[in-house]
């Protein structure tokens, strides 16, 4: 009966860090994209690498996130980065999905409300993950 208990609990989380990740992508690239906001971490470093260099956004976040994951490996152990490899691998990968299917989508020119719902996108789904 434990034993169902542990895989139910590690599916969950499986879930709820598919949801948080991809909440986390929608926001960018609904929100902080269009209205050319800014981020903190690895996606505020996209940023700034995507305005002066043209890197994809993806690209970056996916190349940076794999260099963290080894050097987490390293420091903190197999137990962190098993853990952290999907989230940090999928997230690149919903973005640039949403990227190549929404296009240019803006769902609104009022930067207060970008600042609002991109605030919340991100605050909710990082605390999902």
């Amino acid at each position: 009966m434990a034993d169902y208990k542990v895989k139910d609990s590690r599916l969950l989380s499986l879930l709820l860090v598919l949801l948080g990740n991809t909440m986390y992508a929608v926001s960018v690239k609904l929100f902080l994209l269009p209205a050319e906001l800014m981020s903190s971490g690895t996606t505020g470093i996209a940023l700034v690498v995507n305005h002066l260099t043209g890197m994809p956004l993806s690209l970056f976040i996916f190349l940076f996130n794999v260099v963290m994951l080894a050097v987490g490996w390293k420091i903190l152990g197999r137990n962190f980065a098993m853990t952290t490899c999907f989230s940090s691998l999928f997230y690149p990968i919903a973005l640039e999905v949403l990227n190549r299917t929404l296009g240019d989508v803006c769902l609104t020119d009022n930067i207060i409300l970008n600042v609002l719902f991109a605030g919340m996108g991100l605050a909710l789904s990082l605390g999902l993950v």
